[in-house]
């Protein structure tokens, strides 16, 4: 789930992936651009579904 400004409802979106079985996650959109995650890289290509909400 991408998160930032402008960026609304991450929160509930990731909540309705994790009701239908997704694990979800939020990343600030900033982190993707720079390849940053807690702990490790985010790669787009480690994610199947991107949400902009």
């Amino acid at each position: 789930m991408l998160t930032g400004y402008g960026l609304n409802c991450d929160r509930e979106t990731a909540y309705a992936f994790e009701l239908a079985g997704a694990e979800a996650h939020r990343i600030h959109i900033n982190q993707l651009l720079m390849g940053e995650e807690i702990g490790q890289l985010a790669r787009l290509e480690d994610y199947q579904i991107l949400a902009f909400i």
